[in-house]
């Protein structure tokens, strides 16, 4: 109300996102962002670190500004290598009503049949091998090889959801 800088908020840093333009042009960013009832922020993007933690792709912020070191979202971008294309990454993130966590995106064609596009993680960050949902791409689209992904996640009050992005079936 003073028009006066808030001190008291900590600022988060993300870096080591892959570029398509140049190897050694840092493209990281912060695309989603969902507030839990705990106060908890979630994070989701093209990023490897946070605060100069490893914790690629979607992280935990405390509601005291601090980055959860413990929070690992491990398994969602799948191919070879363990950071492999600037394309490949959280696009959206929302915390499900029971405080689990739906990340949607493009995170390339898993063999295991768990989320191409669309995952659910629990509290710690491991991935639900229970929500299977498989997402197709066809048409110009697909012939031009792009993937299905996720943009948009909305969780409702009922257990169903909202989703949005490049999709022709679920």
């Amino acid at each position: 109300p003073t028009g006066e800088r808030d001190t008291s908020l900590k600022s988060v840093r993300v870096a080591g996102g892959l570029n398509t333009r140049s190897p050694r042009h840092d493209d990281s960013k912060v695309v989603s962002m969902a507030a839990a009832a705990s106060g908890d922020i979630y994070i989701a993007g093209n990023f490897k670190w946070i605060n100069r933690l490893e914790i690629p792709h979607v992280g935990r912020i405390h509601a005291d500004g601090e980055v959860d070191p413990m929070f690992r979202a491990t398994n969602l971008i799948r191919g070879p290598g363990t950071f492999l294309s600037p394309y490949l990454y959280p696009r959206a993130v929302a915390v499900q009503p029971d405080g689990r966590l739906l990340v949607g995106g493009q995170f390339g064609d898993p063999p295991d049949g768990v989320g191409n596009c669309l995952a659910r993680v629990d509290e710690t960050g491991a991935l639900d091998s229970s929500f299977k949902v498989r997402f197709s791409l066809e048409g110009e689209a697909a012939r031009l090889g792009f993937l299905p992904e996720v943009n948009v996640v909305v969780p409702l009050s009922d257990g169903t959801m909202l989703i949005a992005g490049r999709f022709t079936s679920v």
